[in-house]
């Protein structure tokens, strides 16, 4: 609704200088001299904030302005114009009180304007009170919106009182005089433009649609196609009435929709596009979703933004004239937004053009990852977000995770957050995770799933997984006890856990703001978590993680940009490299950067940019699919072994859900993530990269990481057991003894003759006579070469070593140099494990 005396003026004949709007929704009164740049006005706006304020923003043209100079307001001439295929409203219910299904059936025949217009104008089907304030005109629509939805949905029969409305929309074409050189809905001068340059016709998109209204038709709740701005100028009539929500908080507003539209919302990603869900702003309020409202009065421009939701409905008979247009800012939306497949109307754009002409330094790097081969997500939607990407990897089967989802303890797709609320299936959810240790809801996510036993009930203590410094993410280089593993008993760096009351999340005291410390003391049986001590039901029940979209788990307050309505898993926030505790010692909150494209406002960053910039901007800063869900997501963890033109990336609980853990490692990387095809170190041998060498081959020796490059001759052949460790630096070895490993965190497991989990925590003894902690990655037999080189021999692996028929390398050419009879080997380096960043 709208609050009371929020506009204090009647519909009828209202004066410009008159108009009183009272929302927060900027308008922008333009002079003449700069109304002559459409693009200026709307960057105008933004500079002023309007797109954070909300989805739509106001320009009212300087006096004396008009689209058709000549003719003025005479519009005779648009009565003949024929509207072909007019819709009738047909409202039906949702699943949820206030929210309604428009579905819009053919009219019965194509109609001229001026016959459309008697229409709208008859006491039938024109506005019951023209004469009253905006706030009882909005709540008489509203009234009619669920009269009709209850009347109509009894088999579509109407009533007198209540009959359908009638909506002549998108008829191409412009009324427009020829020559109008501001504010042209026809001829804007975008960056949009490119598309008519390149031979590309969109109707609607890059060309004009005329749209004539009457009393109660109405647009859905939906964003532009590709997530465009657009342009709507009022020609004539009677005034529209606006709701708008900015992209601030669009992805909260998507979550809600989707609730409301559980349905709809599995079959399409992007079913808001269909412009057919309608959701009353009373349940935007129960969900604390701000929004905005205005009212477009004859004359007068409504622009909304990229990613800005809007609504609105017809206040009586009117003519507008709409289009969409782009400037710089809509590029880095539009080159990964969703669309409409499921659709014959769903619009899609080739960005190609777009990234090559204004992202030249990225467009490289976005067709790689776009165009080129991609894991295959494992519990994708029915319909895949880019049908244009290939899936050439194979599937990956889940893991000891995804058990309960096969046994039915749960509803794993209840746990999504556009889908239903189900209170009582997240709690089944967190109970049974908290049933495998080391039972905490953050630590479980650096557990290789081997080590993932599973207790009758929850201890009192365990194992600490996750360290201080991953939550301050700053370089304070203080030594930190490890809580994962020592050379001493590991009960020595147990931490207390504590079990929420109400949705039955496990947590370390450490781990989660508990209101005390470690060795405090608190009532077990009545602590709840952040999230349940919301005290709106609603939003508590809902809540949902901002970056994942998934429920369950260790949820904290967000905020992100303006939006500080939502909730965040600290798992998440720990593996989000744009994402900081304020206060790290209380973990209370967690505050995500807005992405840039956002234009969001400033904020003081305590992120360092060597944090920042330790893994790959792009792939921080844009949407990419999750290689698990197949869902969007921005600061998807990235493995950090992989390609960096196309690594994996992962939602941090996608990730665990595919039986893949997070890492720690030293500063700057601190949290990261390896992918199960580089997880272990000799699934993929350079010994099967290789032929194999026989004794008297002359080969060249890359030494000591290509500190020396000399020839030698191979003098023996033999096999020994070797081990893969990546270590905190990011550094790694493939030939590490298995007696070099002095401590590891599957002791149990190596004592009942297992042998060392993949991805546990171990200790290295190293030839420095000091030990290194780092990951176990895999053990196998691997090949080692003893080389002659002058008077001396080492012992190396194969990939250190170059063959008579192997490929050199220029780099390897470059570095080698022929040696004197004299000195040959005379400063070759003793023989020592390898150690590689």
């Amino acid at each position: 609704m709208v609050e009371k005396c929020k506009y204090d003026t009647c519909l009828a004949n209202v004066p410009r200088n008159q108009r009183k709007y009272n929302s927060k929704t900027l308008v922008l009164h333009p002079t003449a001299e700069e109304f002559r740049s459409f693009s200026g006005c709307v960057e105008s706006l933004e500079r002023k904030g309007a797109h954070l304020v909300s989805g739509i923003a106001k320009i009212v043209p300087p006096s004396g302005w008009h689209p058709r100079p000549r003719r003025k307001n005479d519009y005779r001439d648009v009565d003949h114009k024929e509207i072909k295929t007019p819709v009738e409203e047909i409202i039906i219910p949702g699943g949820y009180h206030q929210t309604y299904l428009k579905v819009n059936k053919e009219y019965e025949t194509s109609l001229k304007v001026s016959e459309f217009r008697t229409i709208a104008l008859s006491e039938a089907m024109c506005n019951p009170v023209p004469q009253a304030s905006v706030e009882e005109t909005v709540q008489k629509y509203w009234d009619d919106f669920e009269l009709l939805s209850l009347v109509q949905s009894e088999e579509g029969i109407e009533s007198e009182n209540y009959k359908s409305a009638i909506y002549g929309a998108d008829v191409e074409g412009s009324i427009y005089e020829d020559g109008v050189a501001e504010c042209n809905v026809g001829n804007l001068q975008t960056i949009l433009d490119l598309l008519s340059q390149t031979q590309v016709k969109i109707p609607g998109v890059n060309t004009c649609y005329l749209y004539f209204g009457m009393w109660r038709t109405t647009f859905p709740w939906h964003a532009e196609d590709v997530d465009l701005y657009s342009i709507n100028y009022l020609h004539y009539g009677a005034p529209k009435f606006w709701y708008a929500v900015s992209s601030e908080y669009a992805d909260r507003f998507e979550r809600v929709a989707g609730q409301m539209f559980p349905d709809q919302s599995k079959k399409c990603n992007a079913f808001l596009r269909h412009k057919n869900y309608q959701i009353h702003p009373d349940i935007l309020r129960k969900y604390n979703i701000p929004f905005e409202t205005m009212i477009q009065y004859p004359g007068e421009v409504i622009i909304t933004f990229p990613r800005g939701y809007h609504m609105g409905f017809n206040m009586g008979y009117n003519c507008a004239e709409s289009t969409n247009f782009a400037l710089d800012r809509w590029i880095d939306y539009g080159k990964n937004a969703t669309t409409c497949s499921c659709s014959s109307k769903g619009v899609s754009i080739n960005m190609t053009c777009f990234m090559e002409e204004y992202r030249p330094n990225e467009v490289e790097p976005w067709k790689n990852y776009w165009y080129t081969a991609s894991t295959k997500p494992i519990i994708a939607p029915s319909k895949s977000l880019t049908e244009n990407r290939l899936q050439s990897r194979p599937s990956r089967e889940p893991k000891v995770w995804m058990k309960a989802y096969n046994l039915r303890r749960f509803d794993v797709d209840k746990l999504w957050s556009d889908h239903a609320i189900d209170f009582q299936n997240e709690m089944k959810f967190n109970e049974y995770r908290g049933l495998y240790s080391p039972y905490c809801a953050i630590c479980q996510y650096f557990w290789p799933d081997p080590l993932l036993s599973e207790n009758t009930d929850v201890p009192e203590r365990s194992a600490r997984a996750a360290t201080d410094t991953l939550f301050t993410k700053q370089n304070d280089r203080k030594p930190e006890q490890d809580y994962y593993l020592s050379n001493f008993e590991i009960k020595q760096y147990e931490r207390s856990l504590i079990q929420c009351t109400s949705c039955k999340v496990v947590v370390h005291k450490a781990c989660y703001p508990c209101g005390v410390f470690d060795g405090g003391h608190c009532d077990r049986s009545a602590w709840k978590c952040l999230r349940c001590q919301e005290p709106n039901q609603l939003v508590r029940e809902a809540a949902s993680c901002h970056l994942c979209k998934l429920r369950g788990g260790a949820l904290i307050p967000a905020k992100k940009g303006r939006d500080d309505g939502g909730f965040v898993h600290i798992v998440c926030a720990l593996a989000n490299r744009r994402t900081w505790f304020p206060d790290p010692s209380t973990k209370t909150l967690a505050i995500t950067m807005a992405p840039k494209k956002q234009n969001s406002d400033p904020i003081d960053c305590p992120l360092t940019q060597e944090y920042l910039s330790a893994t790959s901007e792009f792939f921080s800063e844009s949407l990419f699919e999750c290689d698990m869900c197949g869902k969007l997501g921005e600061g998807l963890v990235t493995c950090i072994k992989c390609d960096e033109d196309r690594p994996s990336l992962y939602h941090a609980t996608c990730a665990r859900a595919a039986g893949l853990i997070l890492q720690r490692r030293d500063w700057p990387i601190l949290t990261t993530l390896v992918c199960e095809h580089d997880l272990n170190a000799f699934s993929q041998n350079s010994q099967e990269m290789f032929a194999d060498l026989c004794v008297n081959d002359e080969v060249i020796a890359w030494i000591d990481d290509g500190a020396q490059v000399l020839k030698g001759v191979v003098t023996s052949v033999s096999s020994t057991k070797c081990c893969a460790v990546e270590f905190m630096d990011s550094s790694s070895s493939c030939d590490v003894s298995p007696g070099d490993i002095t401590a590891c965190a599957c002791k149990l497991t190596c004592e009942k003759g297992n042998g060392h989990v993949t991805g546990a925590r171990v200790f290295v003894a190293w030839e420095d006579g000091r030990q290194y902690g780092g990951y176990f990655h895999g053990m196998a037999d691997v090949k080692r070469y003893t080389i002659r080189i002058g008077e001396n021999t080492l012992e190396m692996a194969r990939d250190e070593l170059y063959g008579p028929n192997d490929y050199i390398p220029p780099k390897v050419v470059e570095k080698y140099r022929p040696p004197k009879p004299e000195r040959d080997g005379e400063n070759v380096p003793p023989c020592k494990k390898s150690r590689m960043i």
